[in-house]
């Protein structure tokens, strides 16, 4: 059962903006997030474009901030469950979501390697895992305000209630549809 939208929306505009943090407030009119490749559209010759950067930062952000809150609350709250778990669990909800962007990041990854060397490709990587988990760190400190443990069961119980689920109402949905697309497409083919 999904968390009522009053609920939820508090929690998608902290995502929306830790995700303007994470990729520029650039990004959410298509100019420079994560520089994987030369600043130019999308060609046969490539396949990475600022919007796609911006959505593996955003969903990349969701995965790391849902691990984060899990390590640090569930043990506070006396769950037993594992934040591994408890992140597996988010993953198989959005996996969809998460599949389209490993895609896209194992070509951004092999485009940057293309064009310098497994030099250029581990830089990429190294800024962008930085900034996911800069972004990450963000959004669950904003969570965190107040008693310890009344934020550490809130933020778990919408997490388990999907309001940190990929949907219609997240920001960048439908950027994210857009990659899953591409990536379903190109699965196709």
């Amino acid at each position: 059962m999904a968390a009522p939208a009053t609920l939820r929306a508090p929690i998608r505009w902290r995502l929306a903006t830790a995700c303007l943090a994470l990729c520029g407030a650039s990004a959410a009119y298509g100019q420079a997030s994560v520089p994987s490749s030369p600043a130019a559209p999308a060609t046969p010759a490539t396949v990475t474009t600022e919007s796609r950067d911006a959505v593996l930062g955003y969903v990349g952000t969701m995965n790391f901030a849902v691990g984060r809150a899990a390590a640090h609350c569930l043990p506070r709250l006396g769950r037993a469950d594992t934040p591994q778990a408890f992140v597996a669990a988010w993953q198989r909800r959005n996996a969809r979501f998460l599949a389209a962007t490993d895609k896209y990041m194992s070509v951004m990854l092999a485009e940057a390697e293309a064009a310098g060397g497994a030099e250029r490709r581990d830089a990429v990587l190294r800024q962008l895992m930085g900034m996911v988990r800069a972004s990450a760190e963000q959004v669950v400190a904003s969570l965190m305000r107040g008693d310890p443990a009344t934020a550490c069961q809130r933020v778990i119980g919408l997490m388990e209630t999907a309001a940190f689920d990929i949907g219609e109402t997240s920001p960048m949905f439908r950027e994210v549809l857009s990659l899953v697309r591409w990536a379903e497409q190109d699965a196709t083919r």
